[in-house]
């Protein structure tokens, strides 16, 4: 779900295009990630390190997932840690495992929708699982926080704003876990709150950006 280098632009009336993922940046699980920090420091680690080597091995982890979708040469991995890199590809592995057991096809990626309405784009990754139109998204995390869903949600608004005739059938995320190549796949039905929710933080955004000068 890669967007486009040089952003998304702006509406017909001179409305700066937001990406779908952007105003969730100033949403978040603060507090959660305070305590994860304090129980780490009580355990004599350097939570600084592990965050950060997990996050090295969640992106590289996406990015194997997004060339295996868009049919690219693998990242180049030279660059990182050999137990950075084994957590990513075992997270990939469960990818590819639950890919197999689900008949995961890829309908479309790297198109990117607009909706003129709320100056609203991104770039969904569609598929088709068991034969139903997805939208679907990977995440690597532990938990899988009510955020996650809005982003989908949003990604959902899009396409079928673009294109009403073919609404989208199911949404889920997937989550890899990168320890032992498990996997597990959600899926919620009824992503009208986590719509509701999502225009609420869009809308804050933009007062925070436009009005206020965040």
């Amino acid at each position: 779900m890669a967007r486009p280098k040089r952003g998304y632009g702006k509406t017909d009336a001179g409305m700066k295009y937001v990406g779908v993922t952007t105003p969730l940046g100033l949403w978040g699980d603060k507090g959660g990630m305070i305590h994860a920090a304090w129980k780490l420091g009580m355990e004599g680690e350097n939570y600084r390190e592990i965050w950060h080597g997990a996050a090295n091995a969640g992106t590289l982890a996406h990015e194997l997932v997004d060339a295996y979708l868009h049919d690219k040469p693998e990242p180049d991995m030279s660059m990182h840690l050999p137990e950075i890199v084994g957590k990513a590809e075992t997270a990939y592995l469960g990818f590819l495992q639950w890919a197999t057991l689900v008949n995961f096809k890829v309908i479309m990626t790297e198109q990117s929708l607009y909706d003129e309405v709320l100056g609203l784009a991104g770039t969904p990754d569609l598929a088709a699982i068991q034969g139903k139109r997805c939208i679907i998204d990977w995440k690597t995390s532990k938990v899988i926080y009510p955020e996650y869903w809005a982003q989908v949600s949003a990604y959902k608004y899009l396409w079928e704003a673009t294109y009403p005739d073919q609404p989208i059938e199911e949404c889920y995320i997937l989550q890899l876990n990168k320890e032992d190549g498990g996997f597990a796949y959600h899926h919620k039905p009824n992503l009208a709150p986590y719509w509701e929710f999502y225009c609420h933080v869009l809308a804050a955004y933009r007062l925070y950006k436009e009005k206020l000068g965040g």
